[in-house]
């Protein structure tokens, strides 16, 4: 009975594990920046969950444009409120001391951020049908935002140069490595 009811389990944790990982995941990122021990990371935590939220739910938040831009697009004034606070606190100082204000108005800011992005999350579910909450729920589209998979391809096809026993190879990365290999093919048929 052990094993069948094992062999079960497997099965179902095979089709369900990614899933429960993904939610998993997208919780302990929100936690992370809802708790983190800087309240201008605190701050800026609650615009980067607003943009990996409307993401996840369809929206386009191009990388190329401002907090300030994706929150005129939204047209939501709290949102144009939650940007203009991420920056204040992204592109000011880091350090307490320096900046003026108070701990008491910090720690408003920090509660008003996360209520505004809970109001834009609560309007967003509200407003979606149950497909489209299960399909944001389970979206990956605000982990790849993260990835900039369009710079890592840049990287990978950019100019580099590989050198081997002075033999120089210039052109795409991957060219290079072909060409790398190429050349170990053929030293292997010469020394036959």
């Amino acid at each position: 009975y052990i094993l069948p009811v094992l062999q079960g389990l497997l099965v179902v944790f095979i089709f369900v594990g990614p899933f429960l990982l993904i939610f998993l995941m997208k919780r302990k990122r929100r936690r992370s920046r809802k708790e983190h021990e800087s309240e201008f990371a605190r701050i800026v935590g609650a615009w980067e969950e607003y943009v990996d939220v409307s993401l996840d739910y369809g929206a386009p938040m191009p990388r190329n444009k401002t907090r300030i831009e994706l929150a005129r697009d939204s047209g939501n004034p709290e949102i144009m409120q939650l940007a203009e606070l991420a920056n204040e606190m992204a592109y000011g100082s880091s350090d307490f001391e320096s900046v003026d204000i108070t701990e008491e108005e910090l720690e408003v800011s920090v509660n008003q951020s996360w209520e505004i992005f809970e109001a834009e999350l609560n309007r967003l579910v509200s407003s979606s049908k149950r497909v489209d909450r299960i399909r944001a729920t389970f979206s990956l589209r605000s982990f790849i935002r993260a990835a900039k998979p369009n710079e890592q391809l840049k990287k990978l096809t950019g100019k580099l140069r590989f050198s081997q026993t002075g033999n120089v190879s210039e052109g795409s990365g991957l060219s290079a490595l072909l060409q790398m290999i190429t050349r170990q093919l053929r030293s292997f048929r010469s020394k036959k």
